[in-house]
């Protein structure tokens, strides 16, 4: 679901007796170029900034911020898409109280200038045992960054694609213990140019990204990007999408019940490795059902598959 967002608007009233900071941009002449108004008092919630651009005689003010934070205390906490109403509320209390005067209606057609969506999958084994072989993979010519055993990214100018070992960040940064072994998934959108190519239109507002479904769906589309042949030790680009037809094999079954995530991490859920652990010839019969597998190209296949699995565990 969305959980970061920058988003700007120039429908806003500021009052005489605001509790903004000012900053002054100034070129070598002297001149003014721009002034930027922050607010240190919603720092720690909402970065909230105003900014004045002398030449064009235009300002704007620019809110970000993690939204789930506005309304949930609970690190693990992601919004709905009934939320919207309760967050639009929040933003315009903090608003109000650094003395910013927007409505509602302007907070929600405000426009997204960076975008985060993030999605947790529970996982059997440790996180970071899933993603040292997303740290093997490739995303196109986009860089990697092993950033270390418990995260993995892929960066460029326009978006960050990540995963992360959010059950050893709960107890580091919140030094709370969690049960469950949580995977989070993270896109992140930085640029207008990206965030107007993915919703295919200009002027993406705050209310149009509340969508789980949507989310679900960006999330998807990047990570089955992901090039896993590097971690399968082979040089044929072709397993990447024999994986994904067996993923999507399973899914028709009600397998694996987590569809649309990368290909690598659902061929990690438990259901699919328990069944790599029982029976060869039930998932060759499975995979060859539609036509799409040959007999003995579904038995190397998942031989392949169970050498990943047994490499990874050691």
């Amino acid at each position: 679901m969305v959980h970061t967002v920058r988003i700007r608007t120039s429908d806003f009233h500021l009052e005489t007796a605001n509790r903004l900071s000012k900053e002054v941009k100034i070129d070598g002449d002297g001149e003014i170029l721009y002034e930027r108004h922050y607010c240190p008092q919603t720092a720690k919630r909402l970065r909230v900034s105003l900014t004045e651009n002398k030449a064009t005689q235009t300002r704007f003010l620019s809110i970000e911020g993690e939204l789930p934070s506005l309304i949930s205390n609970d690190p693990l906490y992601h919004l709905k898409d009934t939320d919207l109403n309760e967050v639009v509320s929040k933003i315009r209390v903090l608003l109000d109280e650094a003395g910013i005067d927007v409505d509602d209606n302007a907070i929600r057609d405000a426009q997204i200038k960076r975008v985060d969506f993030k999605s947790d999958i529970k996982v059997r084994d440790v996180p970071s045992r899933y993603i040292a072989v997303l740290q093997k993979c490739e995303l196109g010519t986009i860089n990697r960054h092993n950033t270390n055993a418990d995260t993995v990214s892929f960066v460029c100018d326009d978006y960050e694609v990540s995963a992360y070992n959010k059950t050893r960040q709960m107890k580091d940064i919140h030094n709370t213990d969690v049960a469950d072994n949580i995977l989070r998934f993270e896109v992140r959108l930085k640029t207008q140019r990206v965030i107007e190519r993915q919703f295919g239109h200009k002027n993406v507002t705050l209310a149009s990204v509340f969508s789980q479904v949507m989310a679900d769906e960006i999330i998807a589309s990047y990570f089955d990007r992901i090039d896993t042949s590097a971690a399968s030790g082979q040089n044929d680009h072709s397993f990447d999408d024999r994986i994904k037809t067996i993923v999507k094999a399973l899914n028709e079954h009600n397998i694996v019940r987590n569809r649309g995530l990368t290909a690598l991490a659902a061929l990690y859920l438990p259901a699919f490795r328990e069944m790599l652990g029982n029976s060869t010839r039930e998932l060759v019969s499975l995979l060859c059902e539609n036509g799409i597998y040959d007999k003995q190209q579904a038995k190397r296949d998942i031989n392949t598959l169970k050498l990943i699995i047994k490499a990874d565990a050691s």
